[in-house]
């Protein structure tokens, strides 16, 4: 019995691990998310409210901006963070920091 439980312990991280890569590189938000929180600002991943705002972006058409409210701050920079692109590989999406203004 023991075994089994175990079996199903692991059956189950394993699905939620296979959930979470799919939201974070499935998803044009969880691309934005995961590019905000591996720039060295994790709880503002979570935290910001995060809004398409392409028609102000100039971007190509496998692209897609993305505004933050509540962006986080960098310090080297003295500025936010405030807009991201997604970009579009197939059926995934990266994301990268797309400038202030």
């Amino acid at each position: 019995m023991k075994n089994k439980s175990k079996q199903i312990v692991i059956a189950a991280f394993a699905i939620l691990a296979i959930a979470i890569g799919a939201y974070f590189f499935m998803t044009p938000t969880g691309a934005v998310r995961l590019a905000v929180a591996l720039s060295g600002h994790p709880v503002k991943a979570i935290t910001a409210a995060v809004a398409d705002k392409s028609y102000d972006f100039y971007v190509q058409e496998n692209q897609t901006g993305y505004s933050l409210q509540n962006p986080p701050y960098e310090k080297v920079t003295d500025s936010e963070l405030i807009n991201w692109i997604a970009t579009r590989h197939g059926i995934f999406y990266t994301a990268e920091y797309y400038g202030w203004g």
